[in-house]
């Protein structure tokens, strides 16, 4: 079983136990009531690749191109069911993807994002990361994270 199947039964477990206990796990689920008797409103987003930052070298210090180039960097995002890969844009620590995916999330979900340094022999990781949908990053439908040798990645929740 992956890390990511595993992660998935966890999240299952914990809100079964929840609900048995009596909590509400709407929160959980992606919902949210507001005031007495309010109806249960789902919170979605479209997630959208707008851009990513690379740091100027790899980790141990060398370029990340031959030559001392910039890298070719490219985003994969996952949602455990359905994976896309955006465009590569070369020679740049900044990219501008603009890329909308067909992964819907919602409060709860996770996310794994990976950044991508493409070669011609092979590709280097540039950093890896999962995360877990917020309320505050569906309402305010921005999402920022850095990790690995990632110094910016910004999604759009539409």
């Amino acid at each position: 079983m992956s890390t990511w199947s595993k992660s998935l039964a966890f999240g299952a477990i914990l809100v079964a136990m929840m609900a048995s206990l009596g909590f509400d796990a709407s929160f959980v689920r992606g919902e949210e009531k507001s005031g007495k008797g309010a109806e249960t409103i789902a919170r979605k987003g479209t997630v959208k690749i707008k851009s990513v930052s690379a740091l100027s070298t790899k980790a141990n210090g060398d370029a990340w191109d031959g030559g001392g180039n910039a890298p070719d960097l490219y985003v994969v995002v996952s949602d455990g069911s359905s994976k896309e890969k955006t465009a590569s844009v070369r020679d740049s620590l900044l990219a501008k993807l603009d890329h909308t995916t067909s992964i819907t999330v919602e409060l709860g979900d996770q996310l794994s994002l990976e950044v991508w340094d493409e070669d011609i022999a092979f590709n280097d990781e540039v950093g890896k990361t999962t995360i877990v949908i917020t309320r505050d990053a569906l309402e305010s439908g921005i999402l920022k994270v850095s990790f690995g040798r990632v110094d910016n990645l910004i999604l759009v929740l539409e």
